[in-house]
């Protein structure tokens, strides 16, 4: 019998190549584990067996014995053998075979559609006869799982599907990588267990508790906002044991949620046999401190951070690997990462997916999950808890209500009255009508020895700092992650010693960002957003209260953010809502969830993509062009500015590119670091004037003024 390969390894003996079967074997065994935590092994299973059925061709294998080096395709043979025999899945497997190396297709649009490429497909025919007996000989029955049974929902099987294209493609990169790279493969998943991270956690929060309510020189706010932390952590563990589900944690801003949060995450994950705890951060810009807090807890190697502006290249193999597909206790990621991997079809971007399941997710600062593609994020949190096993804790100090998500169980019980205990500020809310010039705003700041304002754009922030003085520090998106962190150690470190400080800010940090001011300015925006810049003053107590100034500019009300702005006037023209109450959002949220429409939107998205002429069984599903459509960030590109190491990683990208060697993907995650996204007009313009250089396929290099104060000048 002719003997079939599924990899060579150069240098090395026909007969320690590997064959087909092998390498399918190995593959099912682990599809179908990895999809036994939705109940979906056989079908996982099924999927192993079959996705490499092409590589039977003769073509392939003269590829793999390098005999020729003609491309070949493999992957479409696997999937025409699951449409012409639904007794082994259908056409639901065939989308996944088809894709597992260039992504889920879609059924009719754009190029390579899969039914064209299902009903052209004349490889099969190129297939031995003892390939199809090899097939018939392992494939298993299958039947729906009994969650996926209810034909209410076909949006829930094209989340099935990637779910399954998931196990497939983690089962089929590790089964190679096992044969072509055993050195690397050792070194995957070598990390604590739960339960090993939770006494580690136990045994730090023993010594914090202990420290803080023995602190007797401690003033008296410190002391009480110590004690209320306590308090929290103990409603975090009496509430982990609970079931599964969706929970809220409310807590006011300062009252410790962060790592009260991790308690209750991890005893809930220990208590409920849960594989991890991945944390959903709204901004690359604020997660380095929660990642170093964590990392001084579990341990440098046991945390993995995974987002665009991480630089891994002193992080561990078995951390870099990781990535890949969340093969960790501890993942920290942004919402971005989260979301849009929920609606991906890229092999990359789903082949951690699977993961997810039987997973504590802890979504801080829930508020600002994207409002624009609200109702298509909470359908992904809601099947992942539905009919995958996941808890979702929804943590905030300004909670949104979220009615579709059904019993949403509260960790903080509302006879504790956090939010009036912990009151440390007053809000001073401006008339409707009243505005305040910039210059009149740099005067009241100037008022004050220690304060913070915080404005709604870029541009304005740096007019302001420029208004005010030498002595203003600005901070905004203008300004890499590498500047910006910089700046706020700066910060912390002149609160610290009590020195005069003035910031102009923007929004960025109002989430996740400890800062303490005894006065904060905030321009009028969304009643969430000035809930958190009121996070910022008087955050450890140190005053009696501590006071927020909201303002009216003359641009208020004028761009983008008009519809939270007159959600608040409209929450303000009802009466000042009661701050003391963990409740006071909810009625903004409502409000400015009907005044945009983006439930109603959201709910079209999906019946346009996953619903409308889709067959139960035999769906039509454009999952390219959803994904391709479902992007958290509006419309924006990014380029390198000159700043630190940027200048020096990029003379070494264009050296190389000339002697033939591209960039890596360490490269680009070390240039992060350094970059500045724009509105794609912005950023045409600024290539359109000179400012932009393109140095290799895809990036640019900023040539314009770029300033460690306000990061790049271009005033388009």
């Amino acid at each position: 019998m002719k003997k079939y390969y599924a990899h060579s390894l150069p240098n090395r003996p026909r007969d320690e190549w590997e064959s087909i079967d092998a390498h399918l074997f190995l593959t099912a065994e682990n599809c179908a584990k990895f999809a036994e935590k939705f109940l979906s092994g056989d079908w996982g299973y099924n999927l192993g067996i079959d996705h490499d059925l092409g590589k039977y061709r003769l073509e392939v294998q003269a590829r793999i014995t390098g005999e020729s080096v003609a491309p070949a395709e493999h992957a479409i043979c696997g999937a025409t053998y699951f449409e012409e025999n639904p007794r082994f899945g259908g056409r639901m497997m065939s989308y996944l075979v088809a894709g597992h190396h260039g992504g889920l297709p879609n059924w009719t649009e754009g190029e390579r559609p899969l039914k064209k490429r299902l009903f052209d497909d004349k490889t099969k025919d190129e297939i031995p006869d003892e390939a199809y007996d090899f097939l018939l000989k392992n494939m298993r029955n299958v039947l729906l799982p009994e969650f996926m049974k209810s034909k209410s929902s076909r949006a829930k099987i094209a989340f099935w599907m990637r779910m399954m294209f998931s196990c497939l493609v983690d089962a089929d990169r590790i089964s190679t990588e096992i044969f072509c790279n055993p050195g690397k493969s050792d070194e995957r998943g070598k990390f604590l267990s739960i339960s090993a991270l939770k006494d580690k956690l136990d045994r730090y929060m023993t010594v914090k508790s202990s420290s803080s309510s023995e602190n007797n020189a401690a003033p008296s706010g410190r002391k009480k906002i110590n004690s209320i932390r306590n308090e929290i952590l103990s409603y975090a563990r009496e509430a982990a044991p609970s079931p599964p589900g969706f929970f809220s944690f409310s807590v006011p801003t300062g009252g410790g949620k962060t790592l009260s949060g991790m308690t209750f995450a991890i005893d809930h994950a220990v208590a409920n046999g849960k594989d991890r705890i991945i944390c959903v951060i709204p901004y690359t810009g604020i997660i380095e401190q929660t990642v170093d807090e964590f990392r001084r807890i579990f341990g440098e190697g046991q945390v993995v951070e995974h987002h665009s502006n991480v630089d891994n290249d002193d992080d561990t193999e078995m951390n870099r690997m990781a990535c890949e597909n969340w093969d960790a206790p501890i993942i920290v990621t942004t919402s971005v990462q989260f979301f849009e991997s929920m609606y991906a079809s890229s092999a990359k971007r789903c082949r951690k997916l699977h993961n997810i399941a039987n997973s504590v997710i802890l979504i801080d600062e829930t508020q600002l999950i994207p409002s624009e593609w609200l109702t298509p994020c909470l359908e992904s949190l809601k099947n992942l808890v539905s009919d995958y096993g996941a808890t979702v804790i929804l943590s905030t100090a300004t909670q949104p209500s979220f009615p579709e998500l059904g019993k949403v169980h509260e960790i903080i019980p509302d006879d504790a009255n956090l939010y009036k205990r912990l009151k440390r500020i007053e809000i001073i809310y401006p008339s409707p009508d009243s505005r305040l010039e910039w210059i009149d705003v740099a005067a009241e700041l100037k008022k004050h020895r220690q304060v913070m304002c915080i404005v709604n754009r870029k541009k304005s922030c740096r007019m302001l700092a420029e208004m005010y003085g030498e002595d203003a520090i600005h901070l905004s998106g203008n300004m890499c992650g590498e500047n910006k962190s910089k700046i706020i150690k700066m910060i912390k470190e002149k609160l610290k010693n009590n020195e005069p400080l003035c910031v102009i800010a923007t929004s960025l940090v109002e989430a996740g960002v400890d800062l303490d001011f005894p006065v904060v300015f905030r321009e009028i925006s969304g009643l969430d957003s000035i809930g958190q810049a009121g996070g910022r003053c008087n955050r450890e107590g140190k005053l009696g209260l501590g006071t927020v100034i909201v303002f009216n500019s003359p641009e208020s009300n004028d761009f983008g953010m008009k519809d939270s702005i007159n959600s608040t006037l409209a929450v303000l023209r009802r009466g000042l809502p009661d701050l003391e109450s963990p409740h006071f959002c909810r009625n903004f949220f409502d409000d400015y969830y009907r005044r945009t429409g983006v439930r109603a939107k959201g709910r079209n998205w999906i019946r346009q993509h996953f619903e409308d002429n889709a067959s139960f069984t035999s769906p039509e599903f454009e999952f390219r062009t959803a994904s391709e459509e479902f992007r958290i960030i509006d419309d924006q590109k990014s380029f390198i500015v000159p700043y630190g190491k940027s200048t020096e990683i990029v003379d070494r990208i264009k050296k190389n590119i000339m002697i033939g060697i591209l960039p890596s993907k360490d490269d680009f995650r070390e240039l992060q670091r350094y970059s500045v996204s724009v509105y794609r007009a912005k950023f045409e313009k600024m290539a359109a004037c000179g400012l932009l250089c393109e140095f290799c396929d895809g990036m640019y290099l900023y040539k314009g003024v770029y300033s460690d104060k306000y990061g790049v000048i271009a005033d388009f």
